[in-house]
């Protein structure tokens, strides 16, 4: 069971539903003429608790004051992005070298199930192939070095 909501959905509506499943838990068989719509559907919303309220201002700022169609909040929120430093609009910093030397081209085989699933304590027997590429790439590093 899943419950979807929107901007038109209501505190109300909320507490309605809290109470729906409220009354469908404590319910009796002998209840069952009764369903939890019609036994709320004359209630009204009760008002929050003054203890809960807020006493403090907040949002005070002016961009919480500007009115702002939905496509002028969106421009706003990626004016605020772009703001940040990012992968995206900035050379990759010093020290990850393997984002910059490794392409994505070349990482594609450590994907491949056979190539990517070998169990770590697999038989040396079983690994004969692993053993004559991780050799291969030694020979390969100390003669590059």
């Amino acid at each position: 069971m899943s419950v979807s909501f929107d901007e038109l959905t209501s505190l109300y509506n909320l507490d309605e539903l809290i109470e729906i499943f409220i009354s469908i838990k404590k319910r009796k068989v002998s209840d069952k003429e009764n369903t939890p719509f019609e036994m709320y559907e004359h209630r009204a919303y009760e008002a929050p608790v003054e203890a809960l309220a807020r006493t403090t201002p907040f949002l005070e700022q002016n961009v919480f004051k500007m009115k702002f169609s939905e496509t002028n909040m969106m421009r706003y929120i990626q004016r605020l992005c772009e703001k940040d430093v990012s992968l995206t609009n900035t050379m990759i910093p010093l020290g990850s070298c393997t984002m910059k030397l490794n392409s994505a081209i070349c990482m594609i085989p450590i994907t491949w199930y056979g190539f990517a699933n070998m169990h770590p304590f697999a038989p040396v027997d079983q690994a004969q192939g692993y053993m004559a590429m991780i050799e291969e790439i030694e020979d390969n590093l100390v003669a590059i070095t």
